[in-house]
């Protein structure tokens, strides 16, 4: 059985994202493949930048609300 690597909430490192409104806090980083997986947090109306990622970028929405192309998404939304 492969070990487990775990992440608690009281461990949870949230960061300043470059647009204003947000928060991030990666929960894994493989650099082989160039994967990141994480959490964002974002305030009510925040705009977030339509921008390219290398792969595929996947967000889970835990508070607040983001606004992307007049699409608005809120808390336990899953945008991929």
């Amino acid at each position: 059985m492969p070990p487990i690597y775990a992440v608690t909430a009281k461990d949870l490192k949230w960061q300043p994202h470059p647009g204003p409104g947000v928060a991030t806090a990666t929960l894994h980083i493989d650099l082989h493949k160039r994967e990141l997986a994480g959490l964002l947090r974002a305030a009510p109306g925040t705009q977030y930048a339509l921008h390219r990622h290398a792969g595929v970028e996947e967000i889970y929405m835990l508070t607040g609300d983001l606004i992307i192309s007049e699409t608005v998404y809120g808390a336990g939304d899953y945008i991929h």
